[in-house]
């Protein structure tokens, strides 16, 4: 029997000696990983159910790999910056091929997304090809990546960068652009929820501008990178293989596409660091 007054050193020895097994050790805090994303429809936003598809998928995967996600929706342009100076571990979904790309390195695709440019039935669009609207006012998301082949021939329109998307479709709603090159369920969703009389008005212009690869994206610099690259493929590789992505687009009730092509993994491998 112990003695109240050795009570505590007892207590702290048998700690110690616990400490030093394998296997038997004392739970330690889980590692945390911080996420930005943004409002992107119902992929992304503060007030959707598990903040939405992207977060509620970036989540599932982390706790797989052994972390305790934070995931924070906050401005776009903050965000990219933020996991340039490392305050988060990475942006949830980045598209392969944008400005930020010498700062990046990209984990296993989110989504694999199709871009066109979306305008109105009054506005006589002939087609979605870059040179059909040559001359035509574009609206497009600040800092967006995956626009490489608009923005290498972006002398040929009148370009309008805007720094949020209900702005870019408010505009287009009251005749200020031609049409948003964007993710076309993105915009539409967000259509309905803020300017549902301009739905039935919407036009996804065909065909797609390009394919673009979504990944979560890490500062290259980040001491993290590598072991938390490795962890979150691994976790993710063995979700997707347990039907992680029809289980979130039945709850999320949304529709993304996630598989590679050939041509797409040629461009994500090329990204790779």
């Amino acid at each position: 029997m112990v003695s109240i007054v050795h009570r505590p050193f007892f207590i702290i020895a048998v700690l110690s000696l616990l400490m030093g097994f394998p296997g038997i050790a004392l739970a330690q805090d889980k590692e945390v990983a911080k996420v930005c994303y943004l409002n992107w429809g119902k992929q992304g936003g503060k007030h959707l159910p598990q903040q939405g598809f992207i977060p509620d998928l970036l989540a599932t995967v982390l706790r797989k790999a052994g972390y305790e996600p934070i995931i924070d929706i906050i401005p776009w342009e903050r965000c990219l910056e933020m996991v340039k100076r490392k305050t988060y571990d990475f942006v949830g979904s980045y598209w392969i091929g944008g400005e930020m790309d010498p700062w990046y390195d990209y984990f296993l695709p989110t989504t694999v997304d199709r871009i066109n440019f979306i305008g109105t039935k009054g506005a006589n669009l002939k087609s979605g090809r870059l040179e059909d609207l040559y001359g035509k006012r574009i609206g497009f998301l600040k800092g967006a990546g995956g626009l490489k082949s608009f923005r290498d021939q972006i002398d040929h329109f009148e370009a309008f960068e805007v720094s949020n998307d209900i702005a870019m479709i408010r505009m287009l709603k009251n005749g200020r652009i031609d049409a948003i090159l964007s993710n076309s369920p993105h915009i539409i969703g967000l259509a309905e929820t803020d300017y549902p009389e301009l739905v039935d008005q919407l036009v996804v212009l065909q065909p797609p501008v390009q394919t673009n690869i979504a990944s979560p994206a890490i500062a290259v610099d980040n001491p993290r990178r590598v072991e938390m690259k490795k962890r979150y493929n691994k976790a993710y590789q063995a979700l997707v293989a347990e039907g992680i992505y029809q289980r979130l687009m039945e709850k999320h009730q949304i529709r993304v596409e996630h598989t590679m092509t050939a041509d797409d993994l040629k461009v994500f491998e090329a990204a790779q660091r």
